[in-house]
């Protein structure tokens, strides 16, 4: 009676280790996929801050100096209501850049847009690089 006993306890830390054993194999895996997707997802939000900033530097919008540095949290000049709430340190860079192009009248421009939660010192998460051959407004090549 003793060792059938013995024998079903064992079964049971067994059956317990292996259950163990593969919630965290489960939990590992979980907490990547939920980190992948978090960085597939600041990828994407480079890639539209690069496209944004490179249509507001061929536009004449934005000046290529003013395209370099930290990005600020967006306001609606339209409403106001909440703009106390941003967080003035968005953890979001740009780094815009030109050179001549072997086209005439066109300069290509590289945006580059960076998230760095910890500032310019931190880990880049996410980036995305732009290049574009652009005729600058204002400015002669």
């Amino acid at each position: 009676m003793l060792r059938k006993r013995a024998a079903i306890l064992l079964e049971c830390m067994v059956a317990l280790a292996i259950l163990v054993s593969v919630s965290m194999v489960l939990v590992g895996t979980a907490t990547r996929a939920v980190d992948a997707m978090q960085r597939a997802r600041q990828t994407e939000q480079a890639a539209d801050l690069a496209r944004t900033t490179l249509a507001q530097i061929e536009l004449g919008l934005m000046s290529l100096e003013r395209a370099t540095g930290p990005v600020g949290a967006w306001r609606d000049d339209g409403d106001s209501a909440f703009d106390d709430d941003l967080a003035e340190e968005t953890g979001w860079r740009l780094e815009t850049t030109s050179e001549p192009s072997p086209f005439e009248g066109l300069t290509l421009v590289t945006v580059r847009a960076m998230y760095q939660p910890g500032g310019e010192g931190g880990e880049v998460r996410a980036w995305y690089a732009l290049t574009q051959a652009v005729r600058l407004r204002g400015r002669e090549p």
